[in-house]
């Protein structure tokens, strides 16, 4: 699953909160529901946001409201208005309560140093690993082509994002110019990572067409041993890059 790239879903969202400067607190279904409701209807009165996960998958909405007559929360997922969502309890994954903000910045130092070690974690190893594997053993075209897809709609969009970090909040921050190079070239190795990561979305078949889901004829695509070559290499291309990021990070943090 997506979650195996980039450790779980509520360690990345535990980073990019820490990054933003937040305190958080996650429940889940082990706590009653009215209790969550109350909470829920605290946050809002104090105009703190709260994230909630539904089902499976990566994708999590935001709760800006609630009906307190029905018990229901208004649920607001990517543009769309917020809507009372009736299953928001039996489909609940996590939610995620925003408390208080550090009482100092997040360094520069610190922002790499979590980047370094997202990228060095053993389960990454083992993931690619299992990519190659699977690529040469799975026999079910939509089995496999399901799992690479949630991948590398995963990573498409990190690496996009870890780009435009580094190249619009981190680049500013140090005075060493060798510092701000080496950012700047790990920006554009990640924005190249975007672009190989959209290949691997062809060779599955996957567009906007298709709404990012797979194609009807996807054994048929990954029937073929040259599809099946060419997205295992450029997935090595893919850790390759993470690996350059790394080390340019750590060689950054070095001169700091």
């Amino acid at each position: 699953m997506a979650d195996d790239f980039s450790e779980t879903a509520l360690d990345r969202l535990s980073l990019a909160l820490y990054a933003s400067g937040y305190h958080y607190e996650s429940m889940n279904k082990n706590t009653e529901a009215n209790i969550l409701f109350e909470r829920i209807k605290q946050s809002i009165e104090e105009k703190q946001p709260v994230l909630i996960k539904l089902g499976g998958g990566d994708v999590w909405a935001v709760i800006t409201g609630y009906q307190d007559d029905k018990k229901l929360p208004y649920l607001m997922k990517s543009d769309h208005s917020p809507q009372l969502n009736k299953e928001w309890f039996n489909k609940l994954r996590n939610i995620v309560f925003i408390t208080d903000k550090y009482d100092s910045a997040i360094s520069l130092s610190e922002s790499l140093n979590h980047m370094i070690h997202h990228l060095n974690t053993g389960s990454r190893n083992k993931l690619e690993q299992k990519i190659y594997q699977k690529l040469e053993t799975e026999p079910d075209g939509r089995k496999l082509g399901l799992w690479l897809n949630k991948i590398n709609g995963l990573t498409i969009e990190t690496r996009w994002h870890a780009s435009e970090c580094y190249r619009n909040t981190l680049i500013p921050m140090p005075d060493n110019n060798k510092c701000k190079k080496i950012l700047l070239e790990a920006s554009d190795l990640h924005l190249h990572f975007h672009d190989q990561a959209w290949q691997i979305w062809a060779l599955l078949g996957v567009s906007p067409k298709t709404c990012y889901g797979l194609p009807g004829n996807i054994n048929e695509l990954l029937d073929k041993s040259s599809a099946r070559a060419e997205l295992r290499s450029l997935f090595q291309e893919l850790f390759a890059i993470d690996r350059q990021v790394s080390h340019l990070l750590q060689e950054c943090l070095s001169l700091l």
